[in-house]
């Protein structure tokens, strides 16, 4: 009588081993694209007044009010040809009447930047202060060297004070607050606070920026 062939199956671990690597794979797979898809929707959502254009950053379940429009953007931004880059919230302390240098970026003969700069300005002097919030837009173009812009374009929202002896109401300039130089290449650009009353002890400067340029900023100290 013939005896039947024995059946082996020491190759079965093989079957697990190459199940546990897909698992890992695909478990990595899986926390890549999560990742990717929490960056891309940290949104920051505001309301924007229709009338003066002042700018409140809300909850994404807030609903604006009836004299507002909503506005809301990418946080991190992006940066290449063509894309919007959104900053994150900049403070730089400030001198009545004097520019300030923000950031630089690269600007090739021929090339265009534009951007608009959403600021609160605080003024303060002894206990006495002022609040401000402005919106300005300002573009620029190089050409061979020599820096071209156009004529800057400005909202002035809301001001708050605690109406003390001291008035220290910024008046930013309307067509020279966003000011530019060029140096090979590299485009500085300049914030002035105009007059901040008499003598301010502080004038401090929160903003950020939106530009459909795609240029990476370096922020100066």
């Amino acid at each position: 009588m013939k005896r039947k062939p024995a059946i082996h199956t020491h190759h079965a671990p093989h079957f697990y081993v190459l199940f546990a690597v897909f698992a890992i794979a695909l478990g990595i797979l899986g926390t890549v694209v999560v990742t990717k898809v929490l960056a891309q929707t940290a949104v920051i959502y505001s309301c924007v007044t229709k009338t003066s254009g002042a700018i409140r950053i809300v909850d994404g379940t807030i609903t604006c009010k009836s004299n507002e429009n909503p506005l809301s953007w990418n946080q991190e931004g992006t940066t290449g040809g063509g894309s919007t880059v959104t900053t994150d919230k900049q403070t730089k302390t400030l001198v009545n009447n004097t520019p300030a240098d923000l950031f630089n970026f690269p600007l090739a003969d021929g090339e265009t930047w534009g951007g608009t700069m959403y600021l609160t300005l605080t003024v303060k002097r002894g206990s006495d202060w002022s609040v401000s919030i402005y919106q300005i837009q300002r573009a620029f173009y190089n050409n061979g060297g020599v820096l071209r812009s156009t004529t800057q374009s400005m909202i002035a929202g809301d001001i708050a004070n605690n109406s003390g002896t001291f008035d220290p109401i910024c008046f930013v300039s309307a067509s020279n607050a966003l000011t530019a130089t060029i140096n090979s290449g590299i485009v500085t650009l300049s914030f002035s606070p105009g007059a901040c009353g008499s003598t301010p002890d502080s004038i401090a400067v929160d903003y950020f920026f939106t530009s459909p340029s795609g240029k990476t900023l370096t922020f100066l100290p």
